[in-house]
């Protein structure tokens, strides 16, 4: 074996090149507009997050949505909108606050109550009102057209669709049946009744223009538990038994098992099953399939992206069902995913922005 000895050597000092100084100069001028713009921006998602951390308490009795510029959620004591800070947009006291959110508008309507309110997503109160009689249901349009579903003195039920200024465009009243869900399209509006008579439900697509029924369809002794309108007019219901497809003239194009949990996206409808997210197409024909955990509680979709939350934590999926990030976090309710992939994280004490 040989050990080759290495001869220390004083290294001669080496010329900088002048021109070395003025890149190092222009690279620290680039800097100072560069380092503006991203402490300028990346605090506000920042705020938003800590706003949530601080203010927001869950608890038995909430129930919450995203909006375009952040969150809110409701109590039995009003509506609280985070854009990004906390406002409290409405106060009172509320029986079973139901609040959706669709574009930039929100709906609250008091389940057993008659209170029922448009907001924006600035925390602004667009317009309030006091129903005849108790609410059952209620359905928001982007463009802040609504509707509710209020139990009727002198009929069963009634069906009133208005405008963003509360001012009422259409009303259907039920002698002889109970109108107790309902959706809302452009020039559309699709309802579920139980008949008094036969104790059967049916889904009914009306015009509000003239108050048309356009066909009706008969799901039997199950009850339609929700309905979204899809694109081109066609209709999901979601039964106790089935999750149906209907086309723009009332036909079903498929009939398929009630899934745990179900929700809505761009161009599809996803559906929890006992350790399995499915995506389906408008017409019910699916798109694609994955595992999930068995404890897989509840999922939410929007945009290209779902969420699936968990007893462990949250996954989040795109259209294809690739997974794109997994947060580990015990304790989470639920996530509401946002249109970029991220998602605000709901749990027993707070509500926090995630973003993987």
């Amino acid at each position: 074996m040989s050990v080759r000895t290495l001869r220390k050597e004083t290294p001669r000092k080496k010329k900088t090149h002048p021109f070395l100084y003025f890149g190092l100069l222009a690279l620290l001028i680039a800097a100072v507009p560069l380092s503006y713009f991203y402490f300028k921006t990346t605090p506000q998602k920042q705020e938003f997050t800590d706003s949530l951390q601080e203010s927001i308490a869950i608890s038995d009795g909430f129930c919450y949505t995203l909006t375009n510029k952040g969150f809110a959620y409701a109590s039995r004591g009003g509506v609280t909108v985070c854009a990004p800070k906390p406002l409290k947009a409405l106060t009172g006291a509320f029986s079973s606050p139901v609040l959706t959110g669709s574009g930039s508008h929100l709906l609250l309507y008091d389940i057993d109550g008659t209170r029922f309110a448009l907001l924006d997503d600035s925390a602004n109160v667009l317009s309030e009102k006091e129903a005849d009689g108790m609410l059952i249901g209620g359905a928001l349009a982007s463009d802040g057209r609504f509707a509710v579903i209020r139990r009727d003195t002198e009929r069963l039920t009634a069906l009133e669709l208005y405008d963003p200024s509360s001012e009422l465009l259409y009303r259907r009243t039920s002698g002889s049946a109970y109108l107790y869900c309902c959706a809302l399209s452009q020039d559309r509006i699709a309802a579920a009744f139980l008949s008094a008579d036969s104790q059967e439900n049916t889904i009914c697509l009306i015009s509000p223009a003239d108050g048309s029924v356009l066909c009706e369809y008969a799901v039997g002794r199950q009850t339609v538990l929700s309905l979204a309108f899809l694109e081109n007019d066609r209709l999901c219901a979601v039964c106790t038994d089935e999750l149906l497809f209907l086309d723009s003239e009332g036909n079903c194009t498929a009939s398929l098992p009630s899934p745990n949990d179900c929700s809505f996206g761009s161009g599809f409808v996803s559906a929890l099953y006992d350790g399995e997210l499915i995506l389906y197409a408008d017409d019910g024909s699916e798109i694609a399939r994955t595992a999930v955990a068995e404890d897989a509680q509840n999922i939410d979709s929007r945009g290209r992206f779902t969420a699936v939350t968990g007893s462990g934590g949250l996954q989040i999926f795109d259209d294809r069902l690739r997974t794109l990030s997994t947060l580990s976090r015990d304790g989470l309710l639920r996530a509401l995913v946002r249109e970029d992939g991220s998602a605000v994280c709901i749990t027993e004490t707070s509500a926090e922005f995630y973003d993987p």
